[in-house]
């Protein structure tokens, strides 16, 4: 008897562990000119430099995982931006909920979380920012449900950098486009994140 429970145990062990999502993070810094010793790829995007550091990966009970990566931008002068990826996957390896929190010039920015299960691939809600109307829906060509995730994700963080831009003083802003790369442009922050998350999706694995 006390064989036959042994025996159960070890093969639900298994089973868990072959239905497990896995990351492979030495692909990943591969991806990014490599991982150097203190766990940091350094590299170049469109004349911008990031740096990306080493992910954490958990995984849990279920065979789901976790993944959480840091991107620093650095600004030639002045504070750069530091963002933070958070990555859920289900056993299979597909894409749960993804969240992007990030400092831009010593501002806070949250995306808040974005799931799977929230997201449509017909059709995306959007408002006119410029006139304050009201949300419209608009046809997009079809996305599956971590294209929409992804592309959801960035929507709201371009958003939250639009909002930022918009109340930052009028002096500031007359300052800070007459100093040549001084700021972070939202351009290179939303490259460089949906460059991560991309690679980031490539090297997960159902196990």
């Amino acid at each position: 008897m006390k064989f036959l429970l042994t025996f159960c145990l070890l093969t639900l062990g298994l089973i868990a562990v072959a239905s497990a999502a896995g990351f492979d993070s030495a692909g990943f810094g591969a991806k990014l000119n490599g991982w150097d010793k203190s766990g940091k790829a350094v590299y170049e995007l469109s004349d911008t430099t990031y740096t990306t550091h080493k992910p954490m990966v958990s995984t849990g009970a279920a065979g789901g995982m976790f993944v959480s990566a840091r991107l620093d931008v650095l600004a030639h002068a002045g504070k750069g931006a530091v963002c933070h990826l958070s990555l859920n996957f289900n056993s299979a390896g597909a894409l749960q909920s993804i969240q992007i929190k990030a400092q831009v010039h010593g501002r806070a920015i949250d995306t808040a979380v974005v799931r799977r299960e929230d997201q449509t691939a017909e059709l995306v809600q959007s408002a006119d920012e410029e006139g304050g109307g009201e949300p419209v829906a608009k046809p997009v060509q079809k996305l599956n449900p971590t294209e929409a995730m992804v592309a959801e994700v960035i929507r709201r963080f371009d958003l939250e950098m639009k909002k930022m831009v918009k109340n930052t003083p009028p002096v500031r802003k007359d300052l800070f486009s007459r100093l040549s790369k001084q700021q972070v442009e939202t351009a290179d922050l939303s490259g460089g994140l949906r460059h991560n998350i991309n690679l980031i999706l490539a090297c997960v694995r159902a196990r």
